[in-house]
């Protein structure tokens, strides 16, 4: 039996057709099918070594591919990681100590046209890819039970929204905003031989062992023996996930509301990026100048936003920097009333995005709550500054409302500072 056919029924195997070995797909299947990620780290970790000058760097080069990757201070003390020894505190905010790295994140070479040439695979990669390939096992192995599974991956605006569902015969992966973690679950489904559909560039892959097939305009969930991952980026078709996937009496009223009927989701949050994860994805960045200090400066002034940080265009970061006062200027008491009401429902305007962060209180947790703060001490100072002028007696009440908000206490010091 082919590898196609023991994915494709019979009857429908003639429809579905090699594509060149020289697109983007076949030459990503041609450089990961099978390859190990275990190797591929080592080498990667091996270049490492050999670039670092002895002592000093070799040793925090060491500190950081422990377990967990605890940081070091100056005096070669460990820096507790964010989140350890203080599970209740309400940490929102970006922060600095935290270098949240495990033992596979590394630096994945692609190197092929049309795809990022490298990226780092983060340790929230790994998180949220365990957690839905344990969110797919429980419900259809060893058979499919009842309703499709599926996971929406949401977080920090600039970090990206995502989807997975299981439907009959495929497990979706729809990714929007920060496409890079497909290309991680593409990578890790390509090292375990898993054949797979990826909707790249607006067409739908099949990846089995001995090449990249196209699927037909028509294909069905019936075409397929058995369930297997389709990986699907949202961002080219935001109006919901292409119609094939989700099940419906017609594709022209296909909507993401359609999910929620027709599978068992669960919600995912991303956190969104440390300075140390930024510090460290910046080396990979062609710009000259883009060095530490550099990165220290973007992320204190304007936050986790990783492209701002790692793009030396003045042109952008000064558009930035009048979008974020317009937003500091607009926003009202109101605003943030409803920003902390709906800070469980994941929800975040354009405005709030550059100004306060969602993270989830508990790293480690994939399904820890969300919490909300302002996105740097900076930016907490200028809102403090903004409400300076209302009544002590609305200043207080605010502090209160705040207080009661699950994960809010960092709003209340808005209203604190501002009383002050």
């Amino acid at each position: 039996m082919s590898p196609l056919a023991s994915v494709v029924r019979s009857t429908r195997v003639q429809a579905y057709l090699k594509v060149d070995n020289n697109t983007p797909v076949a030459l990503f299947h041609q450089k990961f099918w099978g390859k190990s990620m275990e190797d591929e780290k080592a080498k990667w970790q091996e270049t490492q070594i050999e670039s670092q000058p002895e002592d000093e760097d070799q040793d925090k080069h060491k500190a950081m591919e422990k377990g967990k990757g605890k940081a070091m201070d100056e005096g070669g003390d460990e820096v507790m990681n964010e989140g350890e020894g203080k599970p209740d505190e309400d940490e929102g905010e970006a922060t600095d100590q935290d270098d949240d790295i495990l033992p596979d994140c590394y630096v994945l070479d692609i190197s092929i046209d049309d795809m990022p040439t490298s990226l780092w695979i983060r340790a929230e990669y790994i998180r949220i890819f365990d957690c839905f390939q344990a969110h797919f096992d429980k419900y259809t192995k060893p058979e499919p039970k009842g309703k499709t599974p599926s996971a929406v991956l949401t977080g920090q605006p600039g970090i990206g929204e995502s989807q997975v569902s299981l439907h009959q015969h495929s497990t979706q992966a729809c990714l929007q905003g920060k496409s890079f973690w497909i290309y991680y679950a593409a990578r890790r489904l390509l090292a375990e031989k898993s054949p797979f559909i990826w909707f790249y560039q607006s067409e739908y892959y099949l990846f089995v062992d001995d090449g990249v097939y196209s699927l037909p305009p028509y294909w069905e969930h019936a075409d397929f023996t058995s369930i297997i991952w389709t990986l699907v980026d949202s961002d080219q078709d935001r109006d919901g996930p292409p119609g094939t996937l989700v099940p419906h009496g017609t594709l022209l009223f296909v909507t993401w509301s359609r999910l929620d009927k027709t599978t068992r989701p669960i919600v995912v949050f991303m956190n969104p990026w440390g300075r140390k994860e930024i510090q460290r994805a910046a080396c990979l960045s062609p710009l000259e100048g883009i060095t530490e200090t550099h990165v220290d400066e973007i992320f204190d002034e304007l936050g986790p936003v990783a492209r701002l940080c790692v793009d030396k265009e003045p042109n952008e970061l000064a558009r930035y920097r009048i979008e974020l006062q317009e937003a500091i200027t607009k926003i009202t008491t109101g605003d943030i009333k409803k920003l902390i009401d709906e800070a469980s429902g994941l929800t975040m305007d354009a405005v709030s995005q550059k100004i306060f962060l969602l993270r989830r209180q508990q790293r480690d947790d994939i399904h820890s709550r969300a919490v909300v703060a302002p996105i740097t001490d900076s930016i907490k100072s200028r809102l403090s500054n903004q409400f300076r002028h209302l009544q002590r007696a609305e200043l207080v009440h605010l502090c209160q409302f705040c207080e009661k908000g699950p994960g809010s206490m960092r709003i209340a010091g808005i209203f604190y500072d501002a009383i002050a």
